[in-house]
């Protein structure tokens, strides 16, 4: 062989493991970057699925939590309940003497006492008799025949008929209904010319005490003894108009509108 046909051979040789050396790089670069691109495309399906489950997190966190169940009314009440009471007039025979016109405590106490030893059919003789019984009674222990608060309502009660009240401070009409209820009676003590009543002489009493012993939702009422009128069986005062009168007798009728809103409640017949 040549010299010259040598060199060329050995050009060509140097000129081929050239090419193949830059072959082989470009190829492993693409391999790299493939593989660059493979890992970013991991890398980058990882954080989207971090991100899925931060946003549903974030979503869980957000969402309104459930609501407790609304808790019934403690009661069901009727729409209409009456305790069948007595009525007692204060003045049996229709004599409003001093004596008498004063006597409306004593009548709430003779409703709250006969009604808890379930007597109905009553002499006026007989509530009479009661009556001016209780007023001599007071004068005894008290001094003098006067207006009584509910305290002293209480107490005069249980000292002559041994009959337990409770007294019941800011009633409301949904504890008024729910007492009756129970089977129980409410003596009340009201602004007489707050409550109102067009059988009054008016303009009506200025302390007065009445006796509630039902109620009917469908007139709205409370359903009353009012012992202070001949018209004052099973008589009616809607819900709010009698709350509003509720007024103790504070010392001085002058002074009414100044008494606290309280009531007294029997025991359970």
């Amino acid at each position: 062989m040549s010299s010259q046909l040598k060199k060329n051979l050995i050009v060509f040789l140097i000129l081929l493991s050239s090419f193949l050396t830059l072959f082989i790089s470009l190829n492993s670069g693409k391999k790299f970057e493939n593989s660059l691109d493979l890992n970013h495309k991991i890398i980058d399906n990882n954080s989207n699925q971090k991100n899925k489950v931060s946003k549903n997190e974030n979503f869980q966190h957000n969402q309104e939590p459930t609501a407790m169940p609304t808790k019934p009314d403690s009661k069901n009440l009727p729409t209409f309940f009456i305790n069948e009471a007595p009525f007692i007039p204060q003045a049996p025979f229709k004599i409003w003497d001093e004596l008498h016109e004063e006597a409306c405590e004593e009548a709430a106490i003779l409703t709250a006492y006969y009604f808890s030893k379930n007597k109905s059919d009553l002499k006026i003789e007989t509530i009479e008799k009661e009556i001016q019984a209780l007023v001599a009674f007071q004068i005894k222990t008290l001094g003098k025949h006067k207006d009584l608060n509910v305290s002293e309502i209480a107490k005069l009660a249980e000292d002559f008929y041994q009959l337990k009240l409770t007294v019941l401070d800011n009633p409301t009409i949904k504890q008024l209904k729910e007492i009756i209820s129970e089977k129980k009676l409410i003596l009340v003590p009201t602004a007489g010319q707050v409550l109102a009543n067009p059988n009054y002489t008016a303009p009506g009493p200025l302390y007065h005490a009445i006796i509630i012993i039902g109620y009917d939702d469908g007139t709205g009422q409370f359903i009353t003894h009012d012992p202070g009128t001949r018209n004052g069986e099973k008589y009616h005062y809607s819900y709010q108009h009698l709350v509003d009168s509720i007024h103790d007798f504070p010392g001085k009728k002058e002074n009414i509108l100044q008494g606290a809103k309280r009531v007294l409640v029997t025991e359970p017949n």
